[in-house]
C-alpha cells in the first residue's frame, strides 16, 4: 500500500506528545511493508531540520515540509470571529503546501492519505480532487474541547472569547470528520465524544503505542514536570503548579525539589533555588530526564486526548500524581497505576505521601509498568492497527 502521511508539524525533532505518536504511527506503517511519503507543515515554532530526521526515515519516508505562517494577529482573530468561521483551522491552509500536495499526488497513485489531526483537513476538497485514496484522520485530541474548558479558568472576557473559539472550531471539527472515510482515535473517550457530537464515520480507537523502557527500580524522592509549553493546557498546569500547589507542598516538605523540563518554555518560568524551582528548558533525554527527577505531577485543568508523555513515564515505573482529566482516556485499570487527585489537597497529600513513602513509590510504579505492557505495547496496537487496515481495504 502506498500511504500519503501529512503532519501538522515536523515528526523530528520529538519535541512534544504529538511528535511521538506521529513517530509511532510512521513505525506501524512501515512496519506493513507500505510506501511512506511524509509531507509536514512547518512553522516559527516547529521548523524542518531534515538533520533532525534518523536516516532511516529519511530513506524510507522521504519527509519534506512546506513553512507556513500560523502566527496569531487581533485582525484576523476579529474576522473570524464576524464571520464565525475557525480561525484555529484556517491559520493552517495556505496555497503554497496546497500546491506541494497537489504535485505530490500527481506523481504517485496514493491507497491512503493519512492526516495528522483535524488541521490537515481543510485540504480535504483538494486531497478528493486529485485522488481516489482513502483519506483517514489521526485525532490526537477532541480539539474544540480544549479551548473549551480552558475557558472555564478565565475571565469574563477571555471565557465568551474562548466559548466562541470552541463553537465555531466544534463546527468545522464535526463537518470535516463526517467527510473523512474512517477515523482513527486515540481514545476510547474521544471516540465516544465523536459519536455522540453524530459523527457516522467509521471509526477506530488506536492507542499510542510505548516501546519497552529501561524500568527506574526505585524512584527518587523529588518532583518533576515534562511537557511542552506551547500547548496551552500545559502551561495552564505549570503555572497552577508554581503558584499554588508546589508551595503547599514545601510547606510540608521545605527541602522538595521541583524540575521542570519541555520544549518552548516561557521567559516569565525561571529557575527559583529559594523556592526549590529548577527549570530545565528542553529535555534532550527524556526518559533520563524523569529517570533523574522522581515523582511526575501532572496537575492538568483542561485538555484532550491522552497525554504521551504520561504513558512514557508510566512505562519507566515513574509515580504519577494527576487530575481525572491527567488520566482521561487511558485504558481500564488506570487507577491502579497511577495516582487520581481529585482536587488540589488531596494533589497535596497524594504528593507528599509520595515523597515520603519509598515502598509506595515503587509499587505504584511496578503496576505502571505492568499496566503499559498489558494495553500499550506495540504487539498490541500493531494488531488493532491490521486490522484496520483491512477493514478499509
Amino acid at each position: 500500500m502506498r500511504v500519503l502521511h501529512l503532519t501538522n508539524k515536523p515528526i523530528f525533532p520529538l519535541v512534544d506528545g504529538g511528535c511521538v505518536a506521529m513517530n509511532q504511527i510512521a513505525k506501524l506503517l512501515l512496519q506493513q511493508g507500505f510506501e511512506v511519503k511524509n509531507l509536514s507543515i512547518a512553522t516559527s515554532k516547529h521548523p524542518f531540520d531534515i538533520k533532525a530526521f534518523s536516516s532511516e526515515f529519511q530513506d524510507k519516508c522521504r519527509p519534506e515540509s512546506v513553512y507556513l505562517d500560523t502566527s496569531v494577529s487581533v485582525l484576523g482573530a476579529m474576522k473570524h470571529l464576524v464571520s464565525g468561521k475557525s480561525y484555529n483551522l484556517s491559520r493552517f491552509k495556505d496555497i503554497t503546501f496546497e500546491q506541494a500536495l497537489v504535485r505530490i499526488l500527481s506523481e504517485t497513485d496514493f491507497e491512503m492519505v493519512l492526516c495528522e489531526s483535524i488541521y490537515l483537513l481543510p485540504y480535504l476538497d483538494v486531497i478528493r480532487k486529485h485522488s481516489n485514496a482513502k483519506i483517514v484522520v489521526r485525532t490526537h485530541n477532541v480539539e474544540h474541547s480544549i479551548w473549551k474548558r480552558l475557558a472555564t479558568q478565565a475571565n469574563p472576557l477571555k471565557k465568551w472569547y474562548l466559548n466562541q473559539l470552541s463553537a465555531s472550531l466544534q463546527k468545522e471539527e464535526v463537518s470535516l470528520l463526517k467527510q473523512a472515510d474512517a477515523i482513527l482515535a486515540i481514545s476510547e473517550s474521544d471516540a465516544l465524544t465523536f459519536q455522540q457530537l453524530g459523527i457516522a464515520t467509521s471509526l477506530t480507537v488506536l492507542p499510542v503505542a510505548i516501546e519497552n523502557s529501561e524500568v527506574i527500580e526505585q524512584p527518587k524522592a523529588c518532583f518533576h514536570h515534562l511537557g511542552s509549553m506551547n500547548w496551552a493546557p500545559n502551561l495552564e498546569a505549570v503555572n497552577h503548579l508554581l503558584s499554588t500547589l508546589f508551595p503547599a507542598i514545601r510547606q510540608q516538605l521545605p527541602e522538595a525539589e521541583l524540575h521542570l523540563a519541555g520544549s518552548f518554555f516561557p521567559s516569565s518560568i525561571q529557575s527559583n533555588p529559594q523556592e526549590g524551582i529548577v527549570v530545565h528548558g528542553f529535555a534532550e533525554d527524556r526518559i533520563q530526564f524523569i529517570s533523574d527527577y522522581g515523582i511526575k505531577l501532572v496537575p492538568l485543568k483542561s485538555g484532550s486526548g491522552v497525554r504521551i508523555k504520561l504513558l512514557e513515564s508510566l512505562a519507566n515505573g515513574v509515580p504519577i500524581v494527576t487530575t481525572p482529566i491527567g488520566a482521561e482516556g487511558l485504558a481500564d485499570g488506570i487507577e491502579k497505576a497511577l495516582i487520581i487527585a481529585e482536587n488540589d489537597a488531596k494533589f497535596v497529600s497524594n504528593a507528599v505521601e509520595l515523597y515520603k513513602n519509598a515502598e509506595l513509590r515503587k509499587q505504584i510504579g511496578t503496576n505502571a509498568v505492568t499496566y503499559i505492557h498489558e494495553n500499550y505495547s506495540f504487539e498490541s496496537v500493531n494488531k488493532l492497527f491490521i486490522e484496520f487496515i483491512q477493514s478499509i481495504s
